[in-house]
């Protein structure tokens, strides 16, 4: 019911998921006009489970570079083995204003952070829908090694497809990303 969801902290985590050496991970959810920044932490039981939703204004990339970093300095291991299955959700529905996980899928967008070291891995997500969640996307994810706090907050936003190349040009100083940036459809917003 909840593909990435069942990966991400409703089930056991899949073969690929297990296989990956150890790092920190967060997650990011654009859904309802309201950017929401999580945590991954995984049980004793090896269930991965995203937590501790938090809003942050689209408008500030230094709070999005913030966010996501404090997410990912707290995602961890061997945290509780009690899981309440959709009610684990209910903080997220909350923070994105909705009442229901089908109001939640109509126009959430996903995306997984990964840190090995100073190495971050954005991938994204694809909405299928509330019957079927969000499956993994073909599109090649955005790779940075130590990016600066609002480099961070830029590709965040990139990567969501509310900004377009430019404002990521512009927090790297003038270097071209074309070569590491996914082309978005959404580039209206900048």
């Amino acid at each position: 019911m909840f593909r990435r969801l069942l990966n991400l902290g409703f089930t056991k985590q899949t073969e690929s998921h297990i296989s990956k050496p150890e790092g920190e991970y967060a997650g990011c959810y654009f859904v309802n006009g309201r950017l929401i920044i999580h945590t991954v932490s995984k049980t004793t039981a090896g269930i991965a489970l995203a937590e501790n939703p938090t809003i942050v204004p689209i408008s500030d990339r230094q709070a999005i570079g913030s966010a996501v970093l404090q997410a990912l300095s707290v995602s961890g291991t061997n945290t509780t083995d009690a899981i309440g299955g959709i009610s684990q959700f209910a903080p997220f529905l909350k923070a994105a204003g909705v009442r229901s996980y089908k109001a939640f899928m109509t126009d959430a967008i996903c995306l997984d952070i990964e840190k090995r070291d100073n190495n971050f891995t954005i991938s994204r997500w694809e909405n299928e829908g509330a019957r079927n969640g969000f499956a993994p996307s073909s599109e090649r994810p955005c790779e940075l090694t130590d990016p600066t706090i609002d480099l961070l907050g830029a590709y965040i936003l990139y990567a969501l497809g509310l900004t377009n190349c430019e404002a990521v040009l512009a927090a790297m100083g003038g270097i071209d990303p074309t070569a590491t940036l996914p082309p978005r459809n959404r580039s209206d917003i900048s």
